[in-house]
């Protein structure tokens, strides 16, 4: 019932409506690919019982990470004045979330088709991250090979953001740029350096 909770009129959702039975396998991709903030709001009741228990899990694993600027006050990364992250905390969590197999692949997966429901036919979710993404609407020139994730995300005070994850020649490396501050060039023909193990951008500034 409190799918909708915090949520903005022109929030990202994968259309879930109140009453709609899904898998959470489902509600996992939908929140994944879509961005789907009421996925996210479903999720945190499913498991915790009520969003403010699962934000408070999140909180707590937050800390266990060490992520030491961050404050969750939410499922789904609105905004809100008690809602704040660091590039460096992002970087910590990410690297917590592909040791984690079902993590790495949502956060990997190009499309994905969910079962109908009771209310829906199959929905068609598709990754805006285009690094992974050859058909991608921001254009296929941005395709990295080795790429395997992770996630874009977008609001007004946010700005642009995105936390990708290359594999490559036995390295794996993890960038997050935060607020559109900085731009990144990937050359795809270059080798990456055996010692790189971190793009951090902006370590310390609030998202």
């Amino acid at each position: 019932a409190a799918c909708k909770t915090g949520l903005e009129h022109d929030s990202s959702t994968a259309y879930i409506d109140r009453g709609e039975t899904m898998s959470l396998r489902d509600l996992l991709y939908c929140a994944a690919l879509a961005s789907a903030n009421e996925a996210c709001n479903i999720i945190a009741e499913h498991i915790s019982g009520s969003i403010s228990a699962f934000v408070e899990r999140m909180n707590t694993r937050a800390a266990e990470l060490g992520c030491s600027g961050t404050h969750f006050a939410n499922t789904h990364g609105m905004p809100d004045d008690n809602h704040y992250t660091t590039a460096r905390d992002i970087f910590l969590i990410a690297c917590e979330g592909m040791r984690h197999r079902l993590f790495a692949q949502l956060v990997g997966c190009r499309e994905y088709t969910t079962s109908a429901t009771n209310d829906s036919p199959a929905r068609v979710l598709e990754s805006s991250n285009a690094l992974i993404t050859p058909d991608s609407p921001y254009s296929d020139k941005y395709v990295y090979p080795g790429a395997v994730g992770i996630k874009t995300g977008y609001t007004e005070k946010a700005g642009y953001c995105l936390v990708s994850a290359v594999q490559r020649d036995g390295v794996n490396v993890i960038a997050v740029r935060e607020n559109g501050k900085v731009h990144v060039t990937l050359d795809a023909n270059r080798p990456l350096d055996d010692k790189l193990t971190l793009v951090l951008l902006g370590e310390n500034d609030r998202l």
